[in-house]
């Protein structure tokens, strides 16, 4: 019996909540079943792992041979030197990339917008971005600003273009130290230096050289194509498309209301928008939902944070890295100081970014922010790292929000000092004022790791997921008790 949902066509796998839920793994589970497998937001900020390998443009399905073909779609922010870099470590390992296609519309990622994501980042109020110029990316998209891959193919347009984006850029600079900006230009992600100049901060003529060498190189491998109309063909064939999210649905540019979040909507629908789909062409979408302990990196209020702000603060340091927190392998996930506890289930857990290494912030499952996400990518949950309740005695799922803020309007609604919220407001200013109401459970005594169905999970374990299931509306689709690929269980959901 294979892995692939019966009666569907299209499935897309995407994150139910802060992101790092290991929607790669299920990717590369699903897709020795797909035909066709593709990205469609996002960008080199996301950092997928697969098959021993950490992905942040590739998708995730790129191992499998028996795919046909791999998708990066219109949607997605493209740096076509993270994407070749990626390309020849898969081939110094003796894996293919040749059945895998740009498409000629994907937003451009530039040095200049890796220079604004840094600097504004670092003048911005500590977001916590990846500094791989994602948000800037995207801005100039919708500012009318913004190059795509194709233009990469007309030196012409792309130096005339490139000329436009960089007077807009020179201008919102003044206001900059010229020294900061001069080492944020020396990183090595910018080239070490390669895209500076003294006169006007960036050299035209290098950028121009090193984006039409990446054209061309992407153009001899026949890699840049009209992705949209590929997909729509193969939907019209009747193949079998897997959509690989990217991000966590909480941090939607859509549908989170504040700074602290990313900039593509990570929703199912932003996916079908970014390969050329309607959203009424996905027959499955898996939301995946991390427990017992779900994690989010960067800032922004997370009502069942461990630890609280003690957590927060100490995870902004990124110093505080999976070498670092090694000395706090003895701690206690059971620990009645619920910070030392977060640490713990982040050390044995191993909760730091696949992208930037940061400690992840861990927190207790919350059912309203749940109940939401549902509401929005559909009601098939997958729930992975369930074998980390392995390793204490109890946890906690938040059943409601409780509101301890200042009268504030939401909409109609006026939120006052008590009143319980059964369904999340995702908007750091209501966030920031909920404390959570959380129904405890213990554990079970042994391991997961060996189940082979739900049917061979222990009853502690059956409770809470048939609690969670019943309490937020939802069915569970699959369950991971283990970072191998065989320990990922699909279950029949009809």
């Amino acid at each position: 019996m294979g892995n692939w949902p019966n009666n569907a066509q299209v499935v897309f796998v995407g994150c139910n909540q802060w992101g790092d839920t290991g929607k790669g793994k299920v990717v590369d589970s699903l897709a020795p079943e797909a035909d066709i497998c593709a990205r469609g937001q996002g960008g080199s900020n996301a950092g997928h792992s697969a098959g021993g390998h950490v992905f942040h443009l590739m998708p995730s399905s790129i191992l499998c041979k028996n795919v046909t073909q791999h998708i990066i779609g219109n949607g997605v922010a493209f740096h076509p030197g993270t994407f070749l870099d990626e390309r020849a470590t898969l081939i110094q390992t003796g894996e293919s990339c040749d059945n895998i296609s740009v498409a000629l519309n994907a937003k451009l990622v530039l040095p200049p917008h890796l220079l604004m994501d840094r600097i504004l980042d670092s003048h911005g109020g500590n977001i916590g971005t990846t500094g791989r110029g994602i948000g800037p990316t995207y801005v100039d998209s919708l500012d009318r600003q913004g190059l795509i891959v194709n233009d990469m193919l007309n030196p012409d347009i792309f130096a005339e273009k490139l000329k436009c984006n960089l007077v807009r850029k020179r201008c919102l600079l003044q206001m900059y130290d010229p020294e900061v900006i001069k080492e944020i230009m020396f990183h090595p992600l910018l080239g070490g230096g390669d895209f500076y100049s003294p006169n006007g901060f960036f050299s035209e003529d290098a950028i121009i050289e090193c984006y039409l060498n990446y054209g061309k190189v992407l153009d001899e491998l026949q890699m840049i194509d009209d992705t949209d109309a590929l997909m729509l063909q193969a939907h019209q064939d009747g193949l079998r498309i897997l959509g690989e999210g990217a991000q966590g649905l909480l941090i939607s540019s859509w549908h989170k209301n504040n700074r602290f979040r990313t900039c593509s909507d990570s929703s199912v629908f932003g996916w079908a928008q970014g390969v050329g789909l309607d959203v009424r062409n996905v027959d499955l979408a898996y939301g995946i939902v991390k427990f017992p302990i779900p994690t989010r990196v960067g800032e922004g209020s997370m009502p069942c944070e461990l630890g609280g702000d003690q957590q927060r603060i100490w995870c902004r340091d990124a110093s505080h890295n999976r070498d670092f927190e090694r000395q706090f392998a003895d701690d206690s996930p059971d620990d009645e100081d619920e910070f030392v506890a977060g640490r713990a289930f982040r050390v044995i857990s191993d909760e730091y970014g696949a992208t930037t290494g940061r400690p992840r912030r861990p927190s207790w499952l919350d059912l309203p922010l749940l109940r939401l996400a549902i509401s929005i990518n559909g009601p098939i949950i997958g729930i992975t790292k369930i074998d980390i309740g392995d390793h204490c005695d109890r946890v906690k799922i938040c059943t409601d929000h409780v509101y301890d803020g200042p009268d504030q309007r939401w909409g109609r609604l006026t939120l006052r000092r008590g009143d319980i919220l059964h369904v999340a407001i995702l908007d750091d200013e209501v966030l920031q004022h909920c404390r959570p109401v959380y129904k405890e459970f213990l554990t079970w005594s042994g391991s997961v790791r060996d189940c082979k169905s739900r049917a061979d999970f222990p009853p502690e374990l059956e409770r809470m997921i048939s609690f969670i299931e019943e309490e937020a509306g939802c069915k569970a689709g699959f369950f991971s008790v283990g970072k191998e690929r065989e320990r990922t269980i699909f279950s029949d959901i009809n």
